[in-house]
């Protein structure tokens, strides 16, 4: 609920958490019942904004909103046999209606990032990059194991993998289609999380139990 004044007052549990594009809107999956109810929030209230009702279980990192907190997207893991059980589905928060799905399994992560665009990432199956407001397919990069949209700028980071799917190193992608050459070996076996300079170049990177601070232009750690 909220209050009078309000405050968020939902004495609620969540499954899931996703922070929009610029970090005013969040997406919050509820923990009861099959996962389908997604609550929105606008921060700079706070307040309760909206909610939807997925139609397949999501949670995790598979719902995200863009940084006009127009659009809601929500996937699913599930590898069902029936359609609706999975997928991707991509949503106009105001009215509700749907206005693209993709009928796909094993969705990790998605997440709205530069001009337009939406990442989709599979589990062992890498990353597409889509038109967020059609779905249209614009590249898939196979190697791709995690994604790091930028907020505040076109350059972000991806993690890329060898050609035996490890993960490998980071790389600098720049919208809307090309993964840099030049790389950063990872320190362990995986990124953590990814922090961007609203004012700068620079990227803070959690890996292997260290914070990494690299310079997006020049790809060098500083």
């Amino acid at each position: 609920g909220q209050s009078e004044e309000g405050q968020i007052g939902m004495n609620i549990l969540w499954s899931g958490m996703s922070i929009g594009e610029d970090g005013r809107f969040v997406t919050c999956v509820r923990y009861s019942g099959d996962e389908r109810i997604v609550d929105i929030f606008d921060m700079e209230g706070p307040r309760f904004v909206d909610t939807l009702v997925a139609p397949y279980p999501t949670g995790g990192e598979r719902t995200d909103i863009s940084a006009d907190g127009e659009l809601v997207a929500c996937g699913c893991w599930n590898e069902g046999v029936i359609v609706w059980e999975n997928g991707v589905t991509v949503y106009d928060r105001a009215s509700g209606s749907r206005l693209w799905s993709l009928s796909r399994s094993r969705i990790q992560k998605i997440r709205f990032c530069y001009e337009n665009l939406i990442a989709i990432r599979y589990e062992e199956e890498g990353c597409d990059l889509r038109d967020r407001t059609t779905g249209g397919l614009l590249k898939h990069f196979p190697k791709v194991t995690e994604c790091y949209p930028n907020p505040y700028g076109k350059l972000g980071i991806w993690v890329a993998g060898d050609e035996f799917g490890r993960e490998e190193a980071f790389r600098v992608w720049r919208p809307p289609l090309g993964l840099g050459r030049k790389a950063i070996p990872l320190l362990s076996y995986s990124a953590i999380s990814a922090a961007f300079s609203p004012t700068a170049p620079i990227v803070f990177l959690g890996d292997a139990g260290f914070v990494r601070c690299i310079h997006l232009d020049q790809m060098k750690v500083l």
